[in-house]
């Protein structure tokens, strides 16, 4: 993999592979890490020394703490999230995902969660500007939309695997539904907001693509429904949509469910309605509600 960083410092090996710097100075001294000392006495690091080092060192415990390094790519991997290079993570992932490397997608989201960055922001500062990306980039005629399909799915793979990784809480605060439209193609946001919501300490019914929206009274009755997040991320019948999301307001309000809404569907949509509680942009906004 072509990279323009060259070494590592003590310090950042040392909080790449979640030791001391002295640990890694020690190392040096025995033998077990090769280095590159400067005329200042500095030491520093290439992926090659790293690399041979953790190949060597397989069967112990001394390994990187965010992802198991296997190759100068991996080490990258860990470099950049430990760096918070959002940019580099991006087009990544992009990348990756375009080739159908869902390994390689999988490493970068579970290095930042294991890295303790919050979920909301791993899918609001990275996830997020990739589907952006991706939905700009087919609009503009630069991909197909096999293409498109490929990343997407890629990407809702990979973050189903995330949701096996979650931190749940003991006790739950009560039962919360996700929906989509019925035309809704795409249910990648709603998914990640289930994740979120999950995390939080929520018992979410998800419903999945191309949900029936009618009949959803006795649901919200039976499962003590109190709040539904409803997500849209395009429009293609805008009036078909009204119709159905008149239905849906109606219904919660009569229930005392209350509604929030999100996705860029919601800037042509109507929301203006007492059912709805609020439109949130970010997933973080999310652990508000």
């Amino acid at each position: 993999m072509h990279t323009d960083l060259k070494y590592f410092s003590t310090t950042e090996l040392a909080h790449l592979l979640g030791v001391h710097a002295s640990t890694i100075k020690r190392w040096t001294e025995e033998g077990k890490l090769d280095c590159i000392k400067t005329a200042g006495g500095h030491r520093k690091f290439t992926f090659q020394h790293v690399a041979r080092f953790l190949e060597e060192r397989r069967d112990t415990s001394d390994r990187a703490n965010l992802l198991p390094i296997q190759s100068d790519e991996d080490l990258r991997i860990s470099y950049e999230i430990m760096k918070n290079n959002q940019a580099f993570l991006r087009e990544y992932i992009f990348t990756q995902a375009l080739q159908r490397r869902r390994k390689q997608v999988d490493k970068v989201l579970t290095g930042l969660y294991l890295a303790q960055y919050p979920l909301a922001r791993i899918y609001d500062d990275i996830l997020t500007p990739v589907l952006h990306t991706l939905g700009d980039r087919w609009e503009a005629g630069d991909l197909s939309i096999l293409e498109e399909h490929i990343v997407s799915q890629t990407l809702r793979d990979v973050i189903i695997r995330l949701q096996g990784m979650l931190a749940l809480p003991e006790e739950t605060r009560g039962n919360v539904l996700c929906l989509s439209l019925t035309s809704e193609l795409h249910d990648i946001a709603i998914k990640m907001v289930d994740h979120v919501l999950e995390e939080a300490g929520f018992t979410v019914l998800f419903t999945g693509q191309i949900s029936p929206l009618y009949g959803i009274e006795p649901l919200l009755q039976r499962y003590e429904i109190r709040q539904l997040y409803l997500s849209s991320t395009y429009v293609p019948d805008p009036e078909r949509a009204a119709f159905e999301l008149n239905y849906l307001y109606d219904q919660c309000r009569s229930n005392e469910v209350e509604i929030i809404v999100g996705g860029q569907g919601f800037e042509t949509l109507n929301y203006d309605h007492p059912a709805v509680k609020a439109r949130l942009q970010r997933f973080r906004e999310l652990l508000a509600n």
